[in-house]
């Protein structure tokens, strides 16, 4: 059994294979006899939960070894990422104002809803669609693309995070710490928002308390 689960799983880089298959095993020995007659019956369903738990395993690792380096200082925020002179979106935005390039990457409805909002506010010098693999990284126990990098005439620097009601917010908590915590060390001119469509996670905020904020910014 553990070898089939094993073969279901696969391959969990940068987890060790002997490592997955002791995981494997210490979970089968553990399992009363009805639950391993049950995994018996339905491999895949066990490798999928498996599966799930040694990312969730492996993200609390990483989280927890980050604010380590963290706490010892080990961990800075240095200039590394440069806009590009240009850019070639396969698919497109509505072209409101301010926008930094002649065309700006596609959003979806809460994206196009908060953008829509923040474009007619007149500190705004310009907005960007920040794209997800290719653009601004935070990188920290987990890589995270915010949405929008927001540059205010004031010189300070916003990069959101929109969280619409479609979305899965699995990984948000997540996220709104490592982009704080990049906030802290890039210096007072960069800041780092989460905004919620309607749900609510401690530190994050709604749109129209957001846009109230970067106002005064």
């Amino acid at each position: 059994m553990a070898v089939r689960l094993y073969q279901l799983i696969g391959r969990m880089p940068p987890i060790a294979d002997q490592d997955i298959r002791k995981y494997i095993q210490r979970i089968l020995e553990a399992m009363p006899d009805a639950t391993l007659h049950d995994s018996i019956a339905r491999p895949r369903a066990y490798a999928k939960r498996i599966q799930e738990k040694i990312r969730a395993l492996e993200q609390t690792h990483a989280g927890e070894q980050f604010q380590i380096l963290l706490r010892t200082g080990k961990v800075t925020a240095k200039p590394s990422y440069r806009l590009p002179a240009t850019i070639t979106p396969t698919a497109t935005a509505t072209p409101y104002e301010r926008r930094l390039y002649d065309e700006e990457w596609s959003v979806n409805g809460f994206e196009d809803q908060a953008i829509r909002t923040i474009c007619g506010l007149d500190n705004l010098l310009f907005w960007h669609r920040n794209p997800v693999r290719s653009g601004f990284r935070i990188n920290g126990a987990v890589n995270h693309y915010p949405d929008f990098i927001l540059q205010l005439r004031s010189g300070r620097v916003v990069v959101l995070e929109t969280k619409g009601d479609d979305r899965d917010n699995s990984d948000s908590a997540t996220k709104l710490a490592l982009g704080r915590d990049w906030a802290a060390k890039a210096g007072e001119m960069f800041h780092y928002f989460m905004v919620f469509e309607t749900r609510d996670l401690p530190g994050a905020s709604r749109l129209d308390d957001f846009v109230r904020d970067l106002r005064g910014m």
